[in-house]
């Protein structure tokens, strides 16, 4: 959900065996707030949730 004061917004897709779990959406008040870097972490975040969530 993004609200009116949201300048920057990063989803990742939490991805299981079977399909998409769920996702990690992260909105900021900031213009350009998240880089390449931040994708990265939030990807093994992801990776990580998944096999939680599987097993």
């Amino acid at each position: 959900m993004c609200f009116a004061s949201t300048r920057s917004e990063i989803v990742v897709p939490i991805k299981g065996r079977k399909g998409v779990l769920g996702e990690i959406d992260i909105d900021s008040s900031r213009l350009s707030a998240f880089n390449q870097e931040d994708r990265e972490i939030l990807e093994r975040a992801a990776s990580l949730l998944a096999r939680y969530l599987e097993d």
